[in-house]
């Protein structure tokens, strides 16, 4: 199963946006602190997940930022 994910930073001013099997991996990856009180995992079946993804990415594009490399 899929997991959509939403995982806040710990100063609260951004979130990273992605689809994971294991986001608790994924986020020790990043080279932000996260939020995890704060971040959102929600499971998904099917290629759902990415569809909530793309449509999640372009609804935020205008608040987009640039990433240090690995983050993305």
């Amino acid at each position: 199963m899929s997991y959509l994910y939403l995982l806040q930073n710990q100063s609260g001013d951004a979130f990273k946006i992605g689809v994971s099997l294991d986001p608790a991996r994924r986020g020790a990856q990043l080279p932000q602190e996260l939020n995890w009180g704060q971040s959102l995992q929600v499971p998904m079946r099917g290629g759902d997940a990415y569809n909530v993804e793309s449509a999640l990415h372009y609804m935020f594009d205008a608040h987009s930022r640039e990433m240090p490399a690995g983050a993305g």
